[in-house]
């Protein structure tokens, strides 16, 4: 149990320095501590580096080797519910639940740009042209407050995909891609998206800054014939007019009443769709105009049956999930004909303009057409 534990710098130096918060503890008593768990008997440490096992202050007797502190429990929980969200290693949450003991189990973004740049990318990522393995080709994520990790699947088409959805090209008649994105390599190889002028950054994990940068100047090399330059080879740090004039639109929108974290949070828990059962294939879409953020999600499973019920759940769970609310179902369970689908449909008291549809069924194998 202290095991568990001591592989938590966070957890523990909040347990040594303040036992009194520790669940059962009454305010000013102090209770003695283990060096480590005991064997038999008493146990004296022997030498000064058993000291490293002095980390957690028992308010109730050593529950022994066959007991489950709560605090081991309690962690365990935690752990597996987040990676239900995220699809992280359990070493990678475990890292990160230890730095935010205090805070929300999926944080969200904390800046508007930061939100503006996660949507921007979801709707890049949400319909590949090559059915990916995983939802909307997306292995894991890895969310904090101020920038957010994605493991990509890392296939030919897929990247050629992503690097052309996602790099700006045009001029002032139009733009595809996302206005303003730059890239850079990170430390390690890995590539890192940010907007330009701002602190908002995504690190993409699973394609290597080699395959990822190759691949981005066979796009160059392509687009410039087109006349439509290449915009992310200028300067890093500044915009474009018809960059400026794109972004200015989204930044219009920050406020109490902006869409736009609907997008953003679905993305920081994207591992949803897959960590609940094995779907053929999930993809997505934005249904909605200039202003409303109505998404749709659509993913196929094997069986006669869907797995909605554990979705909406992770979906409205008040500590981890996001301000929707349930406003209708439909639901075909069984699906003994593949073309039938449940529709379930939410919205948010934060915004009228946020909305979400989810449609599981079990059709083939095959995606049907871009709506």
């Amino acid at each position: 149990m202290v095991k568990a534990a001591a592989c938590l710098p966070a957890l523990r130096a909040r347990a040594w320095f303040d036992p009194d918060g520790y669940p059962g503890g009454p305010a000013g008593e102090h209770r003695p501590t283990r060096s480590h768990p005991p064997a038999t008997g008493d146990h004296t440490p022997d030498h000064p580096t058993d000291t490293k096992w002095y980390r957690i202050t028992f308010t109730a007797p050593w529950p022994g080797r066959a007991g489950r502190h709560p605090v081991a429990t309690n962690l365990g929980r935690l752990l597996r519910r987040r990676r239900l969200y995220t699809g992280e290693s359990a070493n990678t949450a475990q890292r990160e639940v230890a730095r935010r003991l205090d805070g929300g189990p999926i944080p969200d973004a904390a800046h508007p740009d930061q939100v503006s740049l996660e949507s921007l990318l979801l709707q890049a990522l949400a319909w590949p042209n090559e059915t990916p393995r995983y939802p909307c080709g997306i292995r894991a994520v890895h969310p904090t407050p101020d920038h957010l990790v994605i493991t990509v699947e890392n296939t030919t088409k897929l990247l050629h995909d992503l690097v052309a959805r996602t790099l700006p090209v045009g001029n002032h008649r139009g733009i595809s891609g996302i206005p303003g994105l730059r890239h850079r390599r990170s430390p390690g190889g890995a590539v890192t998206l940010f907007l330009a002028g701002t602190a908002a950054a995504v690190t993409l994990r699973g394609v290597s800054w080699s395959q990822w940068s190759a691949t981005a100047q066979v796009l160059a090399d392509t687009e410039q014939f087109d006349d439509a330059p290449p915009l992310w080879t200028g300067a890093q740090g500044t915009l474009t007019d018809a960059e400026s004039d794109h972004l200015g639109w989204y930044r219009d929108l920050d406020g109490p009443d902006c869409p736009l974290w609907l997008p953003s949070g679905v993305l920081r828990r994207i591992a949803i769709f897959q960590t609940t059962d094995s779907p053929r294939w999930v993809t997505g879409w934005r249904a909605g105009d200039a202003v409303l953020e109505h998404w749709v999600f659509e993913a196929s499973y094997r069986g006669h049956s869907a797995p909605h019920d554990q979705v909406i759940d992770l979906l409205t769970d008040q500590r981890f999930g996001l301000p929707l609310v349930l406003e209708r179902r439909d639901c075909r369970c069984p699906h003994d004909d593949p073309s039938t689908r449940c529709m379930i449909y939410f919205s948010s008291p934060l915004s009228t303009a946020a909305r979400l549809e989810l449609r599981f069924g079990c059709r083939p194998s095959e995606r049907p057409a871009y709506p």
